[in-house]
């Protein structure tokens, strides 16, 4: 409001006789201190090296380092994606550093016959959840926040250093500094994510009066979310905002959606790992605003068929990659509690589980952090792995070679059922040949629903056959 009713003033000045116009708020004069060229300067531009755009802690910028070269032209440079192996690595490093785990609670989920709904994207975000992604430590993070495999949000500064050529000088002229906010959504209907953007404020520094009244606020800031990698992997749509900063605040969220070429894609499942990044790009009106490239966002896209629930089916996804998966079982819920309380013993005290055996060793304990190598991979339902691994378990469970002094005794009640852990849907199971494992006998209810359980918990974090990382928490 100030600096409106400020410039309003100046205009009203300005239509007086000019006498009575300050020289150090005249346009021609706004920036001649610092602008007038040197006369006995030659050969190569060089930048000025009078003043230097302030340091902001935090924010993205692109700067001209005063004394060396003048900034050479832009170049968009494109990439081929990560391989599945690096892609893991880079994910698994992310999450770990900064404790990024996708929640999966089976205690509030409900066994319905209903298919869960098809992760679509929103028109809008949803604010209440967008406050709560960006209250968290992490969404500061050049990273930003993954909430879990289906949404994502940032919030960040970005530092707009805005030079003009005077002669054969470069002259830093003043900074923006742009606030903003982020949003993004996976998705299960095809293979893309949408991602949303907001300016929240914009602070004008270091220029003159009248260049902050007239010339900073009305400079255009382009924006556009865009793939890492080029045109044949994937696109981005729409192309760039380009808003004044003065109007920025007032737009709201913008949005992009990020797509995925399944032609492109590797596998049965045509997957592919994408990094996408935000680009700004602030020259307008003979001012110079470097462009700038924000932190990389790592997704994971495929088009695997094996995703259904009853009659529905979720063929093509895009999720964000840099986050834990984990189921929870907990211990204090009735429908699975003899289940829970199994995979407690098999993770806490193994040596005490069944079949019997010293120095035991089983996989999948999270413990808030991943460990190299302990993690659970997800297998074909009825495929050779699993049956092997349904085999093995019925042999410890019924007292056969080389289980008969080591399996458990038979049940009290001759209707429950033997359960074992890891499932047999993991390539850990009890046919693998890498670790021990456990069984149990459970009530049948407590089977089933667990079983069922599992397989919502697989498609709600789109855990791919053979490649995604999991662990299993245990909870109260």
């Amino acid at each position: 409001m100030w600096l409106r009713r400020l410039r309003c003033f100046l205009l009203l000045a300005i239509s007086v006789p000019i006498m009575l116009v300050p020289a150090a708020l005249g346009p021609a004069a706004s920036a001649a201190a610092r602008n007038a060229p040197d006369p006995g300067k030659t050969g190569k531009p060089v930048p000025d090296a009078g003043r230097k755009p302030p340091k902001i802690p935090g924010a993205l910028v692109q700067r001209v380092e005063l004394g060396g070269d003048p900034p050479a032209p832009f170049e968009e440079k494109k990439r081929k994606p990560l391989t599945p192996d690096r892609a893991r690595e880079e994910a698994r490093r992310i999450a770990s550093r900064h404790g990024e785990v996708s929640k999966y609670d089976t205690s509030k989920v409900k066994v319905t016959d209903e298919p869960p709904r098809v992760k679509r994207a929103p028109d809008v975000p949803d604010e209440e959840q967008v406050r709560s992604c960006l209250s968290d430590d992490a969404a500061p993070r050049p990273t930003g926040h993954v909430v879990n495999r289906w949404f994502w949000c940032r919030k960040q500064k970005l530092q707009v250093i805005y030079y003009r050529w005077v002669g054969a000088r470069i002259v830093y002229q003043g900074s923006n500094v742009v606030s903003y906010e982020e949003a993004g959504y996976g998705r299960n209907d095809e293979r893309g994510i949408r991602v949303f953007f907001r300016v929240t404020d914009v602070d004008y520094q270091d220029w003159s009066l009248w260049d902050l009244l007239f010339t900073a606020p009305n400079l255009t800031l382009s924006v556009r979310a865009d793939c890492s990698e080029s045109f044949t992997y994937c696109h981005a749509a729409p192309g760039d905002a380009a808003i004044p900063y003065a109007a920025w605040p007032n737009v709201g969220w913008m949005r992009w959606d990020i797509y995925s070429h399944e032609s492109a894609g590797n596998g049965a499942d045509k997957v592919l790992y994408h990094r996408w990044r935000d680009r700004f790009d602030g020259s307008s009106n003979g001012y110079i605003g470097l462009p700038v490239y924000g932190p990389e966002v790592l997704i994971r896209c495929d088009s695997a068929t094996y995703f259904n629930q009853g009659q529905a089916s979720y063929p093509k996804a895009c999720v964000y990659y840099s986050v834990i998966p984990h189921l929870t079982y907990s211990l204090s819920d009735p429908r699975i509690e003899r289940v829970a309380a199994h995979i407690y013993a098999a993770q806490q005290l193994p040596d005490s589980t069944y079949p019997l055996a010293t120095g035991k060793r089983i996989p999948g304990k999270y413990i808030g952090t991943t460990s190299p190598g302990t993690a659970l991979h997800r297998i074909p339902y009825d495929g050779p792995a699993w049956r092997a691994n349904s085999a093995e378990k019925d042999r410890a469970c019924l007292r056969r070679p080389p289980y008969q002094e080591t399996g458990p005794p038979p049940p009290d009640d001759p209707s429950w059922q033997c359960d074992e852990y890891p499932f047999a849907s993991t390539k850990e199971g009890a046919a693998s040949p890498d670790w021990d494992f456990s069984v149990r006998y459970v009530p049948p209810s407590h089977n089933s629903t667990a079983g069922t359980l599992l397989r919502l918990y697989y498609l709600n974090d789109r855990i791919l056959y053979d490649q995604d990382d999991f662990y299993v928490e245990i909870a109260n």
